[in-house]
């Protein structure tokens, strides 16, 4: 099996200004996020594993990121917080 990484930044944009934590990131049909997110599903049928790193807060962006990532359907095996 072959682990496949990827930056969280690859996959949402950030929105500046956003009125809430939760409107601050999203895909927003931005062709680039669409793209990636279905070459993570088409990796993930290959049976490779997909991790994702980021290097947001884990302390104030644990919950939105993992909602959003659901939210979207991202397909990932992990989630890495790079310090």
């Amino acid at each position: 099996m072959n682990v496949i990484k990827v930056n969280l930044d690859d996959v949402a944009f950030a929105k500046l200004n956003g009125s809430s934590p939760e409107d601050m990131y999203g895909v927003y049909q931005a062709q680039p996020a669409v793209f990636m997110i279905e070459k993570l599903n088409a990796w993930k049928v290959e049976g490779h594993k997909v991790v994702i790193e980021t290097n947001r807060d884990v302390e104030t962006e644990f919950d939105i990121t993992h909602k959003w990532l659901d939210h979207y359907e991202v397909p990932y095996d992990e989630l890495v917080w790079v310090q």
